[in-house]
């Protein structure tokens, strides 16, 4: 006689899952939708990452101004060592090669021409070229002249020569900033130095530059 099998179920002979078998299911499922919530997280936050990254780069570069047209300003080395040259379309002047940059700028509409010189290396230093018409020749005409005569606590003037002409030094009493003005023929350039980089001399810059302003017109 045979031995008799134990009965099985007939889901059990066609490999179906058995009550044990859906409890394991059961647990892997949920397992493996954890696993790509994760994974979906962690690409999600690398991508946010990037963008912010991205953007407070983007926030924090330096802002250029507008590049002149070769045809209006030539920045280039000179003869003189260690100079090189502004040649606007009024006003020339050479400035120390610490200074390598130079953009034409409109900050004041009355303004003939302005130009900032600035710094790649050292944003803190620059040097900013105005020239104003001035018909009266009269210094106190100028409103940013006039604002230093009245503030004596925050600037002192001294009296110098270019070209054996009179201008005027108005040097700020924290020796950060250092301008001149120059009214010639109807016209005023005021050459404003400002450094708060350490090391640096604005008298020093301003002694550099002072001896070669030219009129163009």
């Amino acid at each position: 006689m045979t031995p008799e099998r134990p009965n099985q179920h007939a889901s059990q002979l066609h490999g179906a899952p058995t009550p044990d078998n859906n409890e394991e299911l059961a647990t892997i499922r949920p397992r493996r939708r954890w696993r790509r919530w994760v994974f979906y997280r962690v690409i999600i936050g690398v991508i946010v990452g990037f963008v912010i990254v991205g953007i407070i780069k983007l926030l924090n570069d330096p802002v250029v101004g507008t590049a002149l047209p070769q045809k209006q300003f030539v920045a280039s080395p000179t003869p003189k060592a260690g100079l090189n040259e502004l040649a606007g379309l009024i006003i020339d002047l050479n400035y120390p090669s610490a200074f390598d940059q130079v953009s034409r700028v409109s900050s004041s509409p009355s303004a003939l021409e302005q130009y900032v010189i600035s710094s790649k290396a050292q944003y803190r230093r620059s040097i900013a070229v105005s020239v104003f018409n001035l018909p009266s020749g009269n210094l106190d005409d100028d409103s940013s002249y006039k604002y230093r005569l009245i503030n004596p606590s925050l600037y002192k003037a001294s009296a110098g020569a270019v070209k054996t002409e009179p201008v005027v030094l108005m040097a700020k009493n924290d020796h950060t900033e250092l301008t001149m003005f120059w009214a010639h023929g109807g016209k005023l350039v005021i050459v404003a130095i400002t450094s708060t980089a350490s090391g640096d001399d604005v008298n020093t810059f301003m002694q550099a530059i002072m001896p070669t302003v030219r009129w163009r017109q």
